[in-house]
């Protein structure tokens, strides 16, 4: 007798329409006293047929098993890429610029702005989802994008040495002028307040196929006047919402760690012959101070909050996933032709953090993410077996069979 196993199926709108952006401007500037001027202004922008992941046979909330409760009982998960979603974003941006006399240049900008959409794309960042709370409703999953960034302040500038052929403090003397002459110190400092976080009641509290459930939003501020590694946000701003519901919490409403960045540079100018062009020869340095990465949270029967902070340098902490319907040639229905399942291309980033764990979790479906916090290992699950895709280092199978012990 054979085993049929749940049909499932990625696809894709035969009538898809192309995303676009309108924007507009208006801008002001005004000159400040000599080599120095002001700029300010708006910027907006409208977004439209933005691409997302959707589940056309997301069940409706409710007891029982999710198949009496979703338009295609006889499947699984539908995943639908659609372009049906919309964004928009405001800014205000200022800049101070000094242009460049008596040895200085330099530049201030500040941006606050502020983004929202129903999907921040189909290869979504750190906590957001792939597919929204309610398959039926995208959007009721309007809120922060992703990749809003509120506040933004870059200082920059480029001064130079006062010493040397030419400049303030002469030196004929063309070997000492080729040792301390002709030298130039800049740098950029970029500060940002840091990005949100996506509130997750880590069970399947509604009971269907989609599990992306949110928490209850309880009305208390989710900030902390003096937020911890600990305790990154107010917990008691969130609570599980009840049985066989959504919860009402925003999407992306946590904010995140802020970042800090110092690129330095030191450079000289030698010139071969008299005459000729100087050639710059200089050395520059990236600080980067070691930063928050976002809090892992999970549910309990009573509470949402972070698990722990990790303190590590954040510069490349990003996994790709690509889900794709192959067809699995060791299961085959009565009639002989294989059943589709997920397969994953994944491509990890971040190595260094490959042996860090990473709490184990649903993905969609069949498919649960098992891996370290830089590795991504995936596992698809079957009545027949498992297949394990993972990231084919020795020192991380413990750790894999750990996760995959925890989801049962």
């Amino acid at each position: 007798m054979a085993n049929i196993l749940t049909p499932q199926a990625f696809s894709n709108k035969f009538d898809r329409r192309t995303p676009y952006s309108m924007q507009w401007m208006f801008n002001i500037q005004r000159e400040l006293g000599k080599d120095l001027t002001f700029e300010g202004g708006y910027l907006g922008s409208i977004s439209r047929h933005l691409e997302s992941y959707r589940g056309v046979s997301a069940a409706v909330p409710g007891p029982g098993t999710v198949a009496s409760r979703s338009p295609y009982p006889n499947f699984g998960l539908l995943v639908l890429v659609e372009n049906g979603g919309r964004g928009e974003y405001n800014s205000l941006g200022t800049k101070l610029t000094k242009r460049y006399s008596n040895g200085l240049t330099a530049l201030v900008s500040y941006t606050w702005s502020k983004s929202i959409d129903t999907t921040s794309g189909i290869r979504t960042s750190d906590s957001d989802t792939l597919f929204s709370q309610d398959g039926r409703c995208m959007l009721c999953d309007r809120g922060l994008s992703a990749f809003d960034n509120r506040h933004r302040l870059v200082v920059s500038g480029l001064y130079d040495v006062p010493f040397g052929k030419g400049r303030k403090m002469e030196i004929r003397n063309r070997v000492l002028d080729g040792v301390i002459g002709g030298w130039q110190v800049g740098g950029i400092t970029t500060w940002r307040s840091g990005f949100h976080i996506n509130p997750s009641a880590g069970v399947n509290r509604a009971n269907t196929n989609i599990n992306n459930d949110r928490p209850d939003a309880t009305g208390q501020n989710v900030n902390l006047d003096t937020p911890t590694t600990d305790r990154w946000f107010n917990t008691a701003a969130f609570a599980l919402q009840p049985i066989y519901q959504f919860g009402n919490a925003a999407r992306n409403s946590i904010p995140g760690p802020a970042g800090f960045m110092l690129d330095s540079n030191v450079q000289k100018n030698f010139r071969i012959t008299e005459g000729h062009e100087a050639i710059p020869l200089g050395v520059l340095q990236s600080v980067q101070p070691p930063g928050l990465g976002f809090p892992e949270y999970e549910s309990e029967q009573s509470d949402v909050r972070p698990d722990h902070l990790h303190g590590h340098e954040h510069a490349a902490d990003a996994v790709c996933l690509e889900i794709r319907v192959l067809a699995d040639p060791c299961s085959l229905s009565a009639a002989g032709r294989p059943h589709p399942v997920f397969a994953c291309v994944i491509t990890a980033q971040d190595a260094r953090s490959g042996s860090e764990p990473f709490p184990a979790r649903r993905v969609a479906g069949n498919l649960y993410y098992v891996g370290s916090r830089g590795l991504a290992s995936y596992l698809i699950a079957t009545p027949e077996g498992h297949i394990l895709i993972n990231s084919g280092l020795e020192s991380s199978v413990p750790m894999i069979e750990a996760s995959t012990a925890k989801l049962g």
